[in-house]
């Protein structure tokens, strides 16, 4: 039996047709990139950078879209991300992400045009591929960071020492302080302890002396993750302040109670997995010392009534 051209064509347009509706009911769906670490202990600006490469890979149509695979985070020394990505195919690349606004457009970048990935050897063909392991080397001149303890902080403990300027009667003195803080996401609440001896920049009595002793509360909020952290906290506190001067029997002596509202502005740098340095920037003042000067004796200098100094120390991180 003998077919016309029309017949032909109508007959290769129906296999063309059919083709097409079979591989279009056996096309894979989108797989976007998964992530392989706990995000819950990620910063907030990181876990919303993660979310959004997620979210992006998940779209299709572009180069980067539906890679498959897994990606990890992990803190670097410099305070940085470091980053480790495993393609669908197998393949693995690493870099180090100063900052979360970062994240998206370096994943972008390689999984649309990946350079310098490296090929893991093929898994036997009785098996399905596993998922690469963590850990790719890194590019030459940086070093691997550790993981992120995926552990929850518990507890912060800091110590200090400092220096601060306090007026009317002008001094500097010495501080050291211990404070114990419980952070919860953003925020954190502490107590600490202060204990400081003056220097004395205006004329004062004979073998004058004096403490202060602090004991207060704090409230922070943290206003930036990376590449330090960034800490606001607000000081309320009680002080004993004591002066001393002269000798028997002309001897001026006696302690008085005050209290205060501070301010400090902390700045932390990771040393080590459990371990962090700081510069912090504090002020403190006695409210009811603005009405009047308070003197625990005439011939005594006045009581601090506002300062403002500077302190450094070291936090150890307790999970």
């Amino acid at each position: 039996m003998r077919h016309g051209p029309i017949s032909v064509a109508l007959a290769a347009a129906a296999l063309c047709c059919g083709a097409a509706a079979s591989g279009a009911a056996h096309a894979a769906p989108c797989v976007p990139v998964g992530y392989a670490g706990d995000l819950a202990v990620l910063p907030p600006d990181w876990q919303r950078a993660v979310e959004a490469v997620i979210q992006s890979t998940s779209e299709e149509g572009q180069p980067w879209s539906c890679p498959g695979g897994r990606f990890d985070l992990s803190l670097a020394q410099d305070g940085a991300m470091w980053l480790q990505l495993h393609d669908g195919k197998g393949r693995v690349a690493s870099r180090s992400i100063p900052s979360a606004a970062l994240l998206l457009p370096m994943a972008k970048a390689l999984l649309a045009a990946p350079p310098e990935w490296t090929q893991p050897a093929p898994a036997p063909a009785t098996a399905p591929v596993p998922a690469p392991p963590v850990g790719g080397p890194p590019p030459r001149g940086i070093e691997p960071a550790p993981p992120l303890d995926p552990s929850p902080i518990r507890a912060l403990a800091d110590a200090s020492v400092g220096a601060r300027y306090t007026a009317p009667s002008r001094s500097l003195w010495g501080l050291a302080s211990v404070r114990i803080s419980v952070p919860f996401g953003a925020w954190s609440g502490a107590i600490w302890f202060r204990g400081a001896l003056p220097a004395p920049l205006d004329r004062t009595p004979p073998r004058f002396s004096g403490t202060d002793v602090s004991i207060g509360l704090s409230g922070a909020r943290r206003l930036l993750p990376s590449p330090v952290e960034l800490w606001l906290s607000l000081e309320p506190s009680v002080a004993v302040v004591s002066m001393r001067a002269g000798a028997e029997p002309n001897l001026l002596e006696g302690s008085r109670l005050a209290f205060r509202v501070g301010l400090s502005l902390r700045a932390y740098r990771v040393l080590g997995e459990r371990v962090r340095a700081f510069v912090g920037l504090e002020g403190e003042t006695e409210p009811a010392g603005w009405a009047a000067p308070h003197q625990i004796d005439p011939a005594l200098p006045s009581l601090p009534v506002a300062g403002a100094g500077l302190s450094l120390g070291i936090q150890a991180v307790v999970r």
